[in-house]
């Protein structure tokens, strides 16, 4: 689903719930993670990780952090392609950017990294911009 694109009818509480548990879903899966892993992880029972997934139960802020960080991906990451579409029209909706969506990805790859990987990206990067402010 194109997040930029305008739908007639905003989604129900229980379809965006049953959305992000299925971007929770399938980032433990790619990262091989099982549920009663993920559930150890975060506190709660591996029942509590299929209602999630299923969207049956809502996922609090707080346990929502925790995931993320468990699956080392950016918050952003389970909302990622949902329509932005709760406000009063087409001009007024919340527009990702292609910038937005490089950057979230740059973050979920670079959580995804070594610490000694992470720092050499850093400096790498620093390096770069060091360069360039050079005249």
């Amino acid at each position: 689903m194109n997040i930029n694109a305008p739908t007639s009818k905003p989604m129900t509480d229980r379809e965006i719930d049953a959305y992000v548990g299925g971007r929770i879903r399938a980032r433990r899966r790619a990262l091989d993670i099982t549920q009663v892993e993920l559930a150890d992880a975060i506190g709660v029972k591996f029942p509590q990780v299929q209602k999630y997934e299923s969207g049956r139960n809502r996922v609090s802020a707080s346990r929502m952090f925790l995931i993320a960080e468990v699956l080392r991906c950016s918050l952003l990451h389970f909302w990622d392609g949902l329509p932005a579409m709760y406000s009063l029209g087409p001009a007024d909706r919340l527009q990702a950017t292609p910038q937005d969506r490089m950057e979230s990805r740059l973050l979920d790859a670079f959580r995804k990294c070594r610490p000694e990987v992470r720092a050499g990206l850093v400096t790498l990067l620093e390096d770069v911009d060091a360069k360039k402010a050079k005249p």
